[in-house]
């Protein structure tokens, strides 16, 4: 497998959809074949992306027959799968990488879901907000 089985579905102004992409990249996978979805328009609960994702949500991964959702898993899954192309996502040293994933994942509980309530707010601002 390599970037000609990639095919990444992803959605503009998604931070997790940036983090894959930005790993993508450093591992050296740069012509991957990828969706935009518009989340204006609902793409990513089209039948196509519901196929590879139940809940709907980006980013989604393939590789070859390999599916992989969540930005994290993803990442992990493309360092996991290809240790020696480009860059090292994670160290080799189980401290330091323990201490990368503790960083990785707080992110991943705490923040986001603060910056997707923000996001929603924003775009979806309740009616009383607008008088």
């Amino acid at each position: 497998m390599g970037k000609e089985d990639m095919l990444l579905y992803w959605g503009s102004g998604s931070p997790p959809c940036l983090r894959v992409m930005i790993a993508l990249e450093e591992k050296g996978f740069s012509g991957y074949s990828e969706k935009l979805c518009d989340f204006s328009k609902k793409e990513h609960k089209s039948e196509e992306v519901l196929a590879l994702n139940p809940r709907g949500q980006l980013p989604t991964f393939k590789d070859g027959d390999v599916i992989v959702n969540e930005s994290g898993a993803i990442i992990h899954y493309l360092q996991s799968r290809y240790p020696d192309s480009g860059t090292n996502l994670l160290p080799g040293d189980f401290k330091r990488q323990g201490s990368i994933l503790q960083r990785f994942y707080e992110v991943e509980a705490a923040l986001f879901p603060k910056l997707r309530d923000c996001f929603k707010a924003v775009m979806k601002p309740d009616s009383t907000d607008e008088e």
